[in-house]
């Protein structure tokens, strides 16, 4: 009798949910650190439509079927989020205050940390209305989006039960609009202004999207297009590569409408991908994805303090080395902090929140 190994497939292993995950991450940790890859609002904006196909799916099928559907949701997804930020801020805090290692950062908590930076940071939401020189975190401004959208998808969820999802989404778009124009000052940097993106992932799930072959090509060549006419033109090139890229077209920011198109054209890919099996590899990579999104961060701040004012080819070896110590220290970060969180938030929802009977679960 022989016994069938598993064998290595090339196109499920690139097509996977955490392969995804992992590649967006790593999108933003190149954004951080060079000025030829400027794209990484573009993967946040992936992640946040990836999350709202998630969330929807994950609060349909498990959350609303408890006792305490919104309790549990909010302090199962807290747990989910907020160790791993913690650790990571309680790092940036070590090398600004002690070891000194980013002398703007230091300058600007001297000048502006007041009781809402210490909030903000503390709590996590309203991290995105800080100042972005008291952002010691900058990637964790996405973190507070997720906890708003968090917060407010419940009352979304409790709408699409009540009412047609189109009169739902319609409005939840309205809004979206006329927030990020007549209102913008008014909701500028909550989640309001970008609920869209997570609305699209919403609207995957309900509508069981999914695309032909042929559709998910087309999605590809569009964003190697998009990204191709913004590298060849010499003035958008230069855009991306300033410090600023405050070029403006029809009104607004280019940079900005950019990074909108390449997530809005990759719609069908993400479709796709959320359809995708994930086994244990491709899963450790999409959980990978939220430490390295993080501790990238961490790191860059001594990368930048010692390296940043080399040449490019003298800073590419240390580059390496500092990209290298990112994927070891998030691998452990994950091992230490994560999983076992991990274990003990599944274990919390096992066994303190029952379903709620199946009476219910029919009146619902």
């Amino acid at each position: 009798m022989s016994i069938s190994t598993p064998t290595f497939n090339l196109k499920s292993f690139l097509t996977g949910p955490g392969f995804l995950r992992l590649v967006l991450a790593l999108i933003v940790v190149f954004h951080h650190n060079t000025k030829y890859l400027k794209i990484g609002e573009f993967a946040v904006f992936a992640f946040f439509m990836l999350s709202g196909y998630w969330i929807h799916k994950m609060y349909k099928e498990k959350y609303d079927l408890l006792e305490s559907p919104y309790y549990s949701f909010i302090t199962s997804r807290w747990l989910r989020i907020y160790p791993t930020y913690i650790f990571n801020l309680l790092l940036v805090f070590l090398i600004i205050f002690v070891f000194k290692w980013s002398p703007e950062g230091l300058q600007a908590y001297q000048e502006g940390g007041d009781a809402r930076f210490w909030f903000s940071n503390i709590a996590l939401l309203t991290y995105n209305q800080l100042p972005v020189p008291l952002m010691f975190l900058v990637p964790a401004w996405s973190l507070d989006i997720e906890l708003q959208f968090y917060i407010v998808f419940p009352l979304i969820f409790l709408a699409l039960s009540r009412t047609k999802s189109v009169w739902v989404y319609l409005a939840c778009f309205l809004i979206s609009v006329l927030a990020n124009t007549v209102f913008h000052d008014i909701f500028k940097g909550t989640v309001v202004t970008g609920i869209h993106f997570f609305l699209v992932g919403s609207l995957l799930y309900i509508t069981n999207y999914k695309p032909g072959k042929n559709t998910v090509y087309i999605s590809a060549l569009l964003f190697l297009a998009l990204l191709s006419v913004n590298y060849l033109h010499p003035g958008l090139r230069a855009n991306m590569f300033a410090s600023n890229r405050d070029l403006m077209w029809l009104g607004m920011n280019y940079h900005e409408l950019f990074n909108t198109a390449l997530a809005i054209v990759i719609i069908p890919i993400l479709a796709a991908n959320v359809k995708q099996p994930s086994p244990p590899t491709d899963r450790l990579m999409g959980n990978l994805s939220y430490d390295i999104y993080l501790f990238h961060w961490v790191l860059a701040l001594p990368y930048n303090f010692f390296f940043a004012h080399l040449p490019f080819g003298q800073r590419l070896p240390y580059f390496f080395i500092y990209f290298l110590i990112t994927l070891g220290g998030s691998y452990l970060i994950y091992k230490f902090i994560d999983e076992p969180v991990e274990r003990l938030r599944k274990k919390w929802l096992k066994e303190t929140k029952k379903p709620v009977s199946l009476e219910v679960q029919e009146i619902r």
